[in-house]
């Protein structure tokens, strides 16, 4: 859809997943960037084993037990095309409900907070932290 309609502005959510082929097709794009949305949430996820996210040898080799260095090295592979602080980043799920229709209920508890949020940011600073939290952003929103 992006390489169809280069004038228009898309944001890949929730860091891709993780997946390190979709980051780097993204970088190739001058109409895409990616959020951070519930990125701590995410590294939870990755720890727990959950098929959510991406496994394997496709995810970002990083420390997904620190996850302020997993946004790290993704910024730092990513300075044009990664924010912070996009989609309600403080964000909790808790939901008993099936994921599939008709299938059972799951019981999810996804916990965030904007200080655990906020947390991811200090590994970067200087130019990369306005970067990822104020430059591409207003890029995304303004082209």
């Amino acid at each position: 859809m992006a390489r169809e309609n280069p004038g228009v502005r898309f944001c890949a959510a929730h860091f891709c997943g993780f997946n390190q082929p979709t980051f780097d097709e993204v970088a190739s794009f001058d109409n895409i960037w990616v959020d951070s949305a519930a990125l701590s949430i995410g590294c939870d996820l990755v720890r727990k084993k959950s098929r959510i996210y991406e496994s394997g040898s496709a995810r970002i080799s990083t420390d997904y037990r620190n996850p302020a260095q997993v946004f790290a090295t993704i910024a730092r592979r990513y300075p044009d095309k990664f924010m912070w602080g996009t989609d309600n980043p403080a964000h909790s799920y808790v939901s008993h409900a099936p994921i599939k229709p008709n299938g059972p209920p799951v019981h999810l508890e996804l916990w965030s907070s904007m200080k655990r949020e906020k947390a991811l940011l200090s590994q970067v600073r200087g130019r990369l932290r306005h970067q990822v939290t104020v430059a591409n952003a207003l890029n995304f929103i303004e082209g």
